[in-house]
């Protein structure tokens, strides 16, 4: 049976002057960081993803705004997570169809298993959903 997606709760060590939120690699996320990224939202109602990863794991977590995260199986049971604090990471495993909507103030942070491999994309809803047949 392949992993399921998860909320994750991230470390964060305050102080009267600031808050410092914490993700390490063997603790809070389950693979080895291999990329990160972040994406700002420019316009109202921004959506990316609609799409899958063969093997990339991602931790997704909102630095800032509110991003609802619609996750899809090869069965084609849907999931819906939202994400509206950086003290929470959202867990993506490989093989599930993801799709991000964004509110107009949202950071994104990313981080990723494997660098980026443009193979490793399945951008195909089809395609994707007969992989669980």
């Amino acid at each position: 049976m392949s992993p399921k997606p998860y909320l994750i709760n991230l470390q964060v060590i305050t102080t009267p002057e600031k808050g410092i939120h914490v993700a390490e690699t063997g603790k809070e996320i389950p693979f080895d960081i291999k990329r990160v990224y972040w994406i700002t939202a420019s316009s109202p109602a921004l959506q990316v993803g609609n799409h899958a990863h063969r093997q990339l794991s991602q931790v997704f977590v909102a630095l800032n705004g509110i991003i609802s995260v619609s996750l899809t199986a090869t069965s084609g049971i849907e999931e819906t997570f939202l994400l509206k604090s950086p003290t929470e990471g959202l867990y993506v495993p490989p093989m599930f169809w993801k799709r991000l909507d964004f509110s107009s103030d949202a950071i994104l942070l990313c981080l990723t298993s494997h660098l980026y491999d443009e193979d490793d994309y399945i951008k195909n809803f089809h395609d994707f959903l007969s992989l669980g047949a």
